[in-house]
């Protein structure tokens, strides 16, 4: 499943300040990537076996603005 969020994000640094933890939580399982580019600054994680809420309360913990994009 491919989940996609609208994120505070805002730059490289961020990412990787975030990358442990989503790392974490998604393993070899999955893949994630953050599209600076985009104005929304849009999180596409890749995975079956994380959901919604511990992604975006990953990113919330580390005082990032998370929102899942419905389709």
């Amino acid at each position: 499943m491919i989940l996609v969020f609208r994120t505070s994000i805002g730059d490289e640094s961020e990412v990787e300040k975030i990358a442990p933890a989503l790392d974490h939580l998604i393993g070899n399982t999955g893949s994630w990537n953050v599209d600076l580019e985009d104005c929304d600054n849009i999180l596409r994680v890749v995975t079956d076996q994380v959901n919604v809420n511990e992604i975006a309360l990953a990113l919330i913990s580390k005082g990032y603005f998370c929102e899942e994009l419905e389709d």
